[in-house]
């Protein structure tokens, strides 16, 4: 995940967050957008757009347990 965040070409930019994140196994439409909202995200958001806050805590959302 951190590594598609940290993609500076420019599909991966203006891809938009929700379908990156729905593109993942076990993430689905209602379990994305119950993510974003947790997080603070918009659904709107490109992969490019979230600030630094908002980047540390979607990348720590899926970083393995301990």
């Amino acid at each position: 995940m951190e590594d598609s965040l940290a993609r500076k070409d420019d599909v991966t930019g203006k891809t938009r967050i929700f379908k990156l994140l729905t593109s993942l196994p076990g993430v689905g439409e209602v379990r994305g957008r119950r993510l974003l909202t947790e997080l603070g995200i918009s659904e709107s958001r490109r992969v490019h757009g979230p600030g630094a806050q908002q980047r540390q805590r979607f990348v720590a959302a899926f970083a393995a347990p301990p």
